[in-house]
């Protein structure tokens, strides 16, 4: 292999060891999602049903795309506070939007 390609092949790796996080940062990671997605779901049964649909999104993340990444913490704020409790918890046990329809096609 020519030593320039290998070169770029060691760059590139390195370039991308942020993206394979260790065992360790893996297990921290899913630790914090779990824990996320556990809180979601202990809050469903008294959650409102309607929150303000002016909360979806009513923080902004500075920058929109950051360069080295995002503390995996400061995302699950982000997502609870504006995408799991703003709008409809469809997931409540008092939430019964939900109509369901007969089908009246008579195609076959």
């Amino acid at each position: 292999m020519p030593e320039d390609l290998r070169t770029a092949i060691l760059r590139l790796r390195e370039a991308a060891s942020p993206l394979e996080p260790d065992a360790e940062a893996r297990r921290s990671l899913g630790k914090q999602a779990l824990d996320h997605a556990l809180a979601y779901l202990e809050q469903v049964e008294t959650a409102s049903t309607n929150r303000p649909w002016s909360e979806v999104f009513s923080q902004h993340l500075e920058p929109e795309f950051a360069e080295q990444g995002r503390d995996p913490a400061r995302v699950l704020d982000y997502v609870a506070e504006c995408v799991d409790r703003p709008g409809f918890a469809t997931t409540s046990p008092r939430f019964m939007a939900y109509i369901p329809g007969g089908d009246c096609s008579t195609r076959r």
